[in-house]
Order: structure tokens, then C-alpha cells, then sequence
């Protein structure tokens, strides 16, 4: 299956950000993350960006906002290296870790 580069955004009354790295962590649809910002994630994921939304949904609830958006080839900004490293990571084939 293909992986594809994914950034989560949300609303902090979803849940702290530890609670966010445990769920991300849960899923074994989700390969990778890394965060450097509050409130977002990059995440590796073969699965689409509905079903990852289903997901985080039915772990969150309906307490807050958040989008769940596939991150293409058309990007750019200033982001620490490790950052970069992620949303290339769909390119590689065997990924298997979690983020920091």
C-alpha cells in the first residue's frame, strides 16, 4: 500500500498532547509522526484521510474541531529538518517507527 504524508491539526479541547501521541501510537494505520508546532501532527499513513478522520472521531468524540489533510509534493516553509524528514518518509517503503 502507498503511504502518504498527512498533517493533523486540532483543537486543544480534543485532548493535551500526550493524549493525541497515545492514540497516534495506538494505531498500527499510522507508521510515523512527528510534531513541532502545539496542536499538530505530520503523520505516515496507507490509509486516506476520511478514514483517519473516522478514526481520530470515534477516539475524540465530538468535543472539538480538527482537520486531517494529505500533505502533497506542493509544500514549503520552515521546518526543522526531522519535520521535512517525515513528510518525505511516504517516499520510503519500510517505515515501521513512531515519531517524537
Amino acid at each position: 500500500m502507498t503511504k502518504r504524508p498527512y498533517m493533523l491539526v486540532y483543537h486543544p479541547r480534543l485532548g493535551d498532547r500526550e493524549t493525541v501521541k497515545e492514540f497516534l501510537d495506538s494505531r498500527p494505520e499510522i507508521t510515523y509522526w512527528y510534531s513541532c508546532f502545539p496542536n499538530v501532527f505530520f503523520l505516515i499513513s496507507s490509509i486516506s484521510a476520511r478514514k483517519l478522520a473516522s478514526l481520530f472521531r470515534e477516539f475524540m468524540g465530538e468535543s472539538g474541531r480538527f482537520i486531517i489533510a494529505h500533505v502533497n509534493d506542493d509544500r514549503q516553509g520552515w521546518l526543522p529538518p526531522k519535520a521535512w524528514e517525515c513528510l518525505h518518509m511516504h517516499e520510503e517503503s519500510d517505515s515501521d517507527s513512531k515519531g517524537k
